[in-house]
């Protein structure tokens, strides 16, 4: 009888060590709630991004850098008006923030009306190669646009009207 109670015990006891490593392995609810929503073209909240365009160059608008300027044009149609945040994701993983905000890349902007964007990246030219281009709501806990940057162009100066650092 008690060789009985014994393997019930460690039976119980495997088991319980057994959900805890399984529990211990799945993400918890607070981190299934503040994981992003990640989407290619188009976004809820944010909109849709087309036509994107890459190149990259020594000076924009005048201004040099010891590493280059980055500029991704693209056309935008934002869902609503809210406050988005702009990176770089390069294909190793460095993140490079923009040196515009969405706001200034795009001038006026309205739900549902198209409008021609650039963003500004200080970063080396080489690390746009396969890099992935992220415009997120500004708290980062709701959907993602995660759009890939196509070929680079080299350009010796950029100048775009209507664009500041």
């Amino acid at each position: 009888m008690r060789s009985r109670r014994v393997w019930a015990t460690a039976a119980a006891l495997a088991l319980l060590v057994g959900g805890m490593q399984i529990r211990d392995a799945l993400p918890s609810a607070a981190e299934r709630a503040a994981a992003p929503f990640y989407s290619e073209s188009t976004a809820p909240i944010i909109g849709a991004v087309q036509d994107v365009n890459v190149a990259a160059a020594k000076t924009f608008n005048g201004t040099a850098t010891d590493a280059d300027w980055v500029m991704v044009d693209y056309q935008f149609v934002p869902d609503k008006q809210v406050l988005l945040g702009a990176e770089i994701e390069s294909a190793d993983g460095t993140v490079y923030a923009s040196a515009n905000t969405v706001g200034n890349a795009c001038g006026s902007t309205y739900p549902g009306m198209r409008s021609e964007c650039t963003l500004v990246f200080e970063m080396p030219a080489e690390q746009a190669e396969g890099a992935k281009l992220m415009l997120y709501v500004s708290n980062q806990m709701g959907p993602q646009l995660v759009v890939p940057l196509g070929q680079l162009a080299a350009e010796a100066d950029v100048v775009r009207s209507g664009v500041w650092l």
